[in-house]
């Protein structure tokens, strides 16, 4: 899920923007058991930074020939670029687990509380702090900052309180420049594409299209064009939208240009490794929404961009397939520390020239809800959905399954010859259907035993209420199916 607006923390004052706030993070389920070093000599700064629903291919897209992730496509000369990585889960929460553990995320099925990790598993900060680094979280207008289990293991964490907040890169560019402990470990998601808070100034958001009433009240994407759909129609409203996406794109370059900045002149570029990557992309209408609660590959297509003092062979595409569970190992094997044998991940650093192991490829499996589901396998995939996708008078627009008692069906991609995802093949090859369906069922009974030892997350009245106005109404009331959205002509 996309992040969700700010859930502000009642009671707390707006900080000064040259002072971020920063609060003791939850202490650690581990005890530090060696104050040793990592066999390598080098011990590198990690800093990590996690777009909010950032889709791949807008690392290198253009409007009006202008490029609307300059500092994202620079990073593809300076550094590694991951062309093929793909997400864990369709929406925020077990997404961002999956990169902090480099374990596959668990969910609990319709009508259970929300999850996040597993009670014994140790996030990526905890390990790193048993090596004695330091760890800051920085948190932005998301689900993930309200909730306290997702600051696990972290030695700081630091929230954006209001929208009068400082901008989205100056908590963390301070930091950079206030001499913070090394090396440390600094995680970066305050930067939302799908409902950003704060909004980016109207100039900056409209800098393809003219601006429109409806533009400064609707929450999120789908629901901006929705309400330009009657006077807009179905093409200008859904460009309109993705202009908004596009911008907003753009303007966080700003933010990304200075935190480089920081980085420069404080003189930690050098001995600090970079990570881009998002949780989670987003359905431009591609398939009849503007969200990310369907599993194509527009939602589980990400960046993943990887800069390092070390890297031998700067600005080479990675064709590779990769995953986000392998993030948190290819972390650890960079600064020295053993993988973690629970972990699902693998390190990456052989794909880079920086490790003499050997990266093995594997399915991909992504999970948002038990009805939610996709395996990709050998150029196919298959995706178990309580979706479907028809054509109405707004053209396609995907719902939920009316009756609770209907089954959630299956839907299969050969992804070279339908890269877009377009063709349901799943009356044409049965056979390679049942392969892998068979793989997929497996890894959802592995996946079930796992929930029963992972941590709930309560939801509020007040979260939940967040929720629903985004669109995560299965997630928010759980068993209930979301009103029936308007038809055109409303």
């Amino acid at each position: 899920m996309a992040a969700v607006g700010l859930l502000a923390l009642s009671g707390c004052s707006t900080p000064e923007p040259s002072e971020p706030v920063a609060e003791a993070g939850p202490q650690p389920q581990v005890h530090r058991e060696t104050t040793g070093t990592p066999t390598t000599i080098e011990r590198p700064n990690i800093l990590l930074i996690d777009i909010d629903s950032l889709r791949a291919d807008r690392v290198s897209r253009e409007r009006d020939g202008t490029a609307v992730a300059p500092i994202l496509r620079n990073l593809t000369r300076n550094g590694a670029h991951f062309e093929l990585a793909f997400s864990q889960s369709g929406w925020t929460m077990p997404a961002i687990a999956a990169i902090l553990t480099g374990r596959y995320p668990v969910v609990a099925p319709p009508g259970g509380e929300m999850t996040w990790i597993e009670q014994d598993v140790r996030t990526l900060p905890e390990i790193l702090g048993l090596y004695d680094y330091h760890s800051a979280v920085f948190w932005g207008g998301t689900l993930a900052s309200d909730y306290q289990a997702a600051s696990q293991g972290f030695d700081e964490v630091h929230r954006k309180r209001e929208d009068s907040d400082p901008a989205y890169h100056e908590p963390i560019a301070s930091w950079l420049r206030s001499s913070p402990p090394e090396p440390f470990f600094a995680f970066l998601h305050n930067l939302d594409l799908h409902a950003p808070v704060p909004r980016p100034p109207d100039d900056a958001l409209h800098r393809w299209h003219e601006p429109h009433d409806a533009c400064a009240e609707a929450p999120h994407l789908l629901a901006l064009q929705r309400d330009l759909e009657d006077s807009l129609g179905l093409e200008g409203s859904v460009d309109h939208a993705q202009g908004h996406y596009d911008a907003t794109l753009l303007h966080y370059n700003h933010s990304l240009r200075l935190i480089n900045e920081a980085l420069r002149d404080t003189g930690l570029g050098p001995r600090t490794v970079l990570v881009v990557t998002s949780n989670h992309g987003e359905d431009l209408y591609e398939h009849g929404t503007i969200d990310h609660s369907l599993l194509y590959d527009t939602v589980l297509h990400v960046p993943l961009l990887y800069r390092d003092p070390k890297l031998p062979n700067k600005g080479e595409p990675v064709d590779q397939p990769v995953q986000a569970i392998d993030i948190a190992p290819t972390l650890l094997e960079r600064v020295g520390i053993a993988v973690d044998h629970q972990m699902d991940g693998q390190s990456l650093l052989p794909l880079l020239g920086l490790s003499e192991g050997a990266y093995e490829s594997r399915p991909h499996f992504a999970i948002t809800s038990t009805h939610n589901a996709t395996v990709r396998h050998q150029g196919h995939k298959l995706i178990l959905t309580n979706f479907i996708v028809e054509r109405d008078a707004r053209g396609l627009s995907p719902r939920l399954l009316d009756e609770p008692s209907v089954e959630p069906h299956l839907e299969l991609y050969d992804l070279a010859a339908d890269p877009g995802e377009q063709h349901d093949l799943i009356d044409e090859r049965e056979e390679l259907a049942r392969e892998l369906d068979a793989l997929l069922k497996a890894w959802l009974a592995q996946h079930e035993e796992r929930v029963e030892g992972a941590s709930p997350i309560h939801v509020d009245d007040r979260a939940r209420e967040v929720l629903q106005e985004r669109g995560y109404w299965e997630l928010a009331v759980p068993g209930e199916q979301p009103p029936t959205p308007p038809a055109s002509g409303r």
